[in-house]
């Protein structure tokens, strides 16, 4: 996946339930969205084409109560997490 082409998201957590996208569970984030694959809604934070601010939302989410949040890529019809 080439990340230029991508948008990146910050997955905060998945789970088999199904949340509001403005229930409290987000600490107040906003911007949510959601896939569902497999059995699992992914939740995710933000997004924006440029790497560095997608960071700095990574920080955000970390600050806002999701130690385990990190850097994901859409990219070409697949999600990747950023190693």
């Amino acid at each position: 996946v080439d990340p230029g082409q991508g948008i990146y998201k910050i997955q905060l957590f998945a789970t088999s339930k199904k949340r509001d996208t403005y229930s409290k569970d987000f600490k107040g984030l906003k911007d949510i969205s959601f896939t569902f694959e497999n059995g699992l809604y992914r939740y995710y934070y933000g997004k924006s084409y440029d790497l560095e601010y997608a960071k700095k939302m990574n920080s955000e989410a970390k600050s806002h109560g999701f130690p385990d949040a990190f850097i994901v890529v859409f990219a070409d019809g697949k999600v990747s997490a950023l190693k």
